[in-house]
């Protein structure tokens, strides 16, 4: 693909609760690309860590979870090396048509690719468990108990698969707290800072 033809690309990656279910389809909507979510569901996450600890090892989940085609039954070939050569080229091919692409790691498999910009969502933790509890028709003690599941897990993942921290701010060029924004002006924000990266 030419560098004229880059389609665009945001990723983002979310604290538990901060708004990505609502902002990214409409980022996807307003840009005319594809919505990929979450390729690890809340639901995985649970019925890997039931207890909430927020330790999950990419072993442990991957026996855990139904991604059973990552196995391998090569001796040399870890699952976990499975999985990141797995999760590299799906994030690539949904790039290339452009997309809004959640999680995924996709922050960091295309760190450096052109008209792509890297978003992080956040808020405080009260806000976060309001919503969550809300929307998914939970009480404020279990939207708790997954936002630290979820807001551990999904950091230990990434850590022990990709060697990221995708709690640091360092790896994003813009970060949202949608708290003080709200979801409207998130979207504005997000489209403003892609415009200006694909100009550049």
């Amino acid at each position: 693909m030419s560098e004229n033809t880059f389609l665009p690309v945001v990723t983002l990656f979310e604290s538990y609760g901060a708004g990505a279910d609502e902002v990214g389809p409409r980022l996807a909507d307003e840009l005319g690309v594809p919505w990929c979510g979450q390729q690890v569901s809340t639901a995985t996450l649970e019925e890997a860590d039931p207890k909430g600890t927020g330790r999950i090892s990419v072993n442990q989940f991957i026996v855990s979870s139904s991604m059973t085609d990552i196995g391998s039954t090569d001796l040399v070939e870890s699952p976990l090396v499975r999985l990141v050569q797995q999760q590299a080229i799906t994030v690539k091919q949904l790039a290339e048509g452009g997309g809004v692409i959640l999680g995924r790691n996709a922050t960091l498999i295309l760190a450096g690719r052109r008209h792509t910009l890297h978003v992080k969502l956040d808020a405080s933790p009260a806000f976060r468990v309001a919503r969550a509890a809300r929307l998914a028709g939970i009480t404020p003690q279990q939207a708790d108990v997954r936002r630290r599941r979820e807001d551990a897990a999904r950091a230990e993942l990434s850590l022990e698969s990709w060697h990221w921290d995708p709690r640091l701010s360092e790896h994003f060029d813009l970060v949202v707290n949608t708290e003080t924004f709200g979801m409207d002006q998130a979207v504005r924000m997000i489209l403003d800072g892609l415009a200006w990266v694909r100009d550049r």
